[in-house]
């Protein structure tokens, strides 16, 4: 989305004052922004990406644009760790977490179904599909920079991690035109 596509002042973020707000408290993600800040990216955030033709949509938290290519940042708060191993943390009866990572193979269903059905999985299906969706206008994204940061409640404060993104663009694609195939009846 270069800014003469958005309407003005939509979602526009006042990059140095978010910099200077999250400077101190996620030095991980402050580092990253601002180095795109730096190479001349504007950033816009909570910005809704849509298909009516698919009939989907979703909101991605962080854009950051330079002409015509684009950046996708995301933070989730989960409390596990994101993997790409389908599973889950086990529980005692009362709920207590155990702290033990019971291990499933459970997929993804058709036409990704070669996908584990992990949190990383579905997180970075979820920024692909992003993805998708604005170089069907002819942007282009930047792959290899897109970033998932989880930030986590730790007993000294909180922690951020990045979270390793895979290229899951050809799955988004098989994913919404089989979802478009499925849904062309109604």
């Amino acid at each position: 989305f270069p800014s003469h596509d958005i309407e003005i002042g939509a979602g526009r973020l006042d990059i140095v004052k978010f910099l200077d707000i999250i400077k101190e408290k996620y030095p991980l993600i402050f580092t990253y922004i601002n180095k795109l800040h730096d190479q001349g990216y504007s950033f816009f955030a909570e910005i809704c990406v849509f298909s009516v033709s698919l009939r989907v949509a979703g909101m991605i938290d962080l854009l950051a644009v330079k002409g015509k290519e684009f950046i996708i940042i995301d933070w989730k708060t989960n409390r596990d760790k994101i993997l790409y191993e389908s599973g889950y943390m086990e529980k005692t009866a009362d709920g207590t977490r155990t702290g033990r990572w019971i291990s499933t193979d459970e997929r993804m269903f058709y036409p990704i179904s070669d996908l584990t059905n992990s949190v990383g999985s579905k997180y970075n299906l979820q920024l692909s599909g992003y993805a998708y969706l604005l170089e069907q206008f002819g942007y282009s994204n930047l792959r290899s920079n897109n970033v998932i940061f989880h930030i986590t409640d730790t007993k000294d404060g909180e922690k951020v991690e990045e979270v390793p993104m895979r290229d899951y663009i050809k799955y988004a694609d098989k994913m919404l035109n089989h979802f478009r195939r499925e849904n062309s009846h109604a």
